[in-house]
């Protein structure tokens, strides 16, 4: 019985650990999706660049602060 039960709670563990990462993949898919977007508006002057990245992410976060408060 308490070896049942440890099983059980182990594949909780496993289930909300898998479950934990899948909301860290969503997340940082969604971050990346919202960096390029930010990008694309610099890109007519920098190019497909590091430097219009940089510019897209600079701006996102700027964005996310600005509007949080």
């Amino acid at each position: 019985m308490l070896a049942d039960q440890f099983e059980n709670d182990n594949r909780k563990a496993e289930l909300q650990q898998s479950i934990h990462e899948e909301n860290d993949e969503e997340y940082e898919k969604n971050i990346k999706l919202k960096i390029l977007d930010a990008s694309l508006k610099f890109v007519p002057d920098m190019g497909w660049s590091k430097q219009a990245i940089s510019a897209g992410n600079l701006n996102h976060f700027l964005y996310s602060i600005l509007s949080y408060n």
